[in-house]
């Protein structure tokens, strides 16, 4: 008969509700940061602890059984709980004036201006109202974010993501706008090709990150580069033999030194930066993001 609940058997329950929630232990591999062979023996573990199977895995597919299903809301209603206890020592701590405790932050690379000040104001606000609070911030690309936002491995994600997931809440912040950017050595400048020549006859350098197909204007054929940073972008359009997008306001100091020149402007097009959680109601993170959204840009 089952006692009581250990460490391991919580993780190993984390395990088993992602796997539900994607139906299926391949769809889970990212998300959880795990290799599947890891994945199905935290699955066996907890079949092999509670006595009965959990799901049925094989070539007809992912499902739950009854049992499954069974345990699956109960790990809903056991979060629940636990959010409420949360919350409970959060408000013990505020009344106390002694909120504590850690926030775990990440941000793409090289974001708008206005976007970085709003982010550094809400620092310094953060700080002085909470002195007691770490925050830890690190710079990842989008995708690195958003699993690490699933895995519980980040509070906040700020930045550009291409897709909207289920679990997480996205809140929009600011637009940018994204231009074709060539060197002043480049052909395209003397040149000046016709779209045709422009897409299918010169190399591009790709993002190495998603990116919404259906946002961008043009579909260049020739990428030859893929940088998954805006500074690496930039180095492949300096070297003049490439053609890539850059933001305006990250492009904007070297335009001014001649560095690098904005080329066919209706091919430009706007991204727009979101403020990202899977827990909003957790006090540390919900007062963070009311003071960072609460800023007219």
């Amino acid at each position: 008969m089952l006692k009581r609940l250990n460490y391991r058997d919580f993780r190993a329950l984390y395990v088993f509700v992602v796997v539900a929630d994607c139906k299926g232990v391949s769809a889970a591999q990212t998300i959880l940061d795990m290799a599947q062979p890891a994945i199905s023996n935290q699955l066996k573990y907890l079949e092999d602890k509670f006595g009965f199977t959990l799901c049925l895995r094989g070539r007809s597919g992912f499902s739950l059984t009854k049992e499954g299903q069974e345990v699956y809301e109960a790990c809903g209603q056991l979060s629940e709980h636990l959010e409420v206890f949360y919350q409970e020592i959060m408000q013990i701590q505020k009344a106390n004036n002694s909120l504590s405790g850690e926030l775990n932050i990440a941000l793409i690379d090289e974001l708008p201006l206005l976007l970085k000040m709003q982010i550094s104001n809400t620092i310094a606000q953060f700080y002085e109202e909470y002195p007691l609070v770490t925050l830890n911030i690190e710079i990842l690309s989008p995708q690195e974010i958003e699993s690490r936002i699933l895995n519980n491995r980040l509070d906040i994600g700020i930045g550009y993501f291409s897709q909207k997931l289920k679990e997480i809440l996205y809140k929009k912040i600011i637009d940018e706008k994204q231009q074709v950017y060539c060197s002043k050595e480049h052909p395209v400048i003397s040149e000046m090709p016709d779209v045709e020549a422009l897409l299918h006859h010169h190399s591009w350098v790709r993002r190495g990150y998603n990116l919404d197909p259906d946002i961008v204007p043009i579909r260049p054929s020739k990428f030859t580069a893929t940088a998954k940073q805006m500074e690496t972008t930039l180095l492949f359009i300096m070297a003049g033999t490439h053609l890539g997008y850059l933001p305006v306001d990250y492009a904007a100091t070297y335009v001014k030194d001649g560095v690098i020149i904005p080329i066919y402007e209706e091919f430009s097009y706007s991204v727009s930066h979101h403020f990202i959680t899977k827990n909003p109601n957790a006090p540390l993170i919900k007062i963070f993001m009311k003071k960072l959204l609460s800023k007219k840009f």
